[in-house]
């Protein structure tokens, strides 16, 4: 393969797992880096317990680039962090349960 480079900015993302399934993280991260993201990090989320996948607008600036990278894994609401917001990421990903690959 070739490396792809780009002029436009690509939203840094972080993907969290929130399931406790591993590889969770990656058909999310496919998805994203085909529609232009940037996948910065993923590790686990701070629990295993997520039932339903979150989409977190690390700041004001990231809500557009929050709201696209909801779009393109179907989740419908976007949440805002808006009092400390990452200085690392634009948007943050927790994969819960809804989105965690079927095993077998």
């Amino acid at each position: 393969g070739h490396l792809a480079l780009s002029a436009t900015r690509r939203p840094r993302v972080e993907i969290l797992n929130g399931n406790g399934v591993a590889g969770s993280a990656v058909p999310i991260a496919e998805i994203l880096v085909a529609e232009g993201f940037y996948v910065f990090r993923s590790g686990n989320a701070d629990h295993f317990d997520h039932p339903t996948s979150q989409v977190i607008a690390q700041g004001e600036d990231a809500a557009a680039d929050a709201r696209e990278a909801a779009a393109a894994l179907g989740i419908v609401e976007v949440l805002l962090q808006a009092r400390a917001p990452s200085g690392v990421v634009d948007v943050s990903i927790i994969v819960g349960t809804d989105l965690a690959p079927r095993e077998g």
